[in-house]
């Protein structure tokens, strides 16, 4: 089972592709601003390089805080987003 998570709530982007709890592969950037921008594009670099599709994915999962009100919103819309357009 392979979930993707996510975090934009501090001063850094991370995301991670994991499979039964393990790292598969992963991004981290620190970054003082711009988060929001780097989360998409970190995310569709990981999917490609595993040649893998948001529909093979078994779960989302996002980082809520503490952190900048404007990361955690930024985690959250993409979450949703995803959770939306997905079967």
């Amino acid at each position: 089972m392979y979930n993707l998570v996510f975090d934009t709530t501090a001063t850094s982007c991370s995301v991670a592709l994991q499979k039964d709890g393990k790292l598969v592969s992963g991004f981290y950037k620190e970054m003082d601003f711009g988060q929001a921008e780097a989360l998409i594009l970190a995310i569709k670099d990981i999917l490609q390089q595993k040649n893998f599709q948001m529909t093979d994915l078994a779960g989302i999962g996002v980082c809520v805080g503490p952190g900048s009100f404007t990361g955690v919103r930024a985690s959250i819309s993409a979450a949703r987003t995803f959770a939306l357009a997905l079967p």
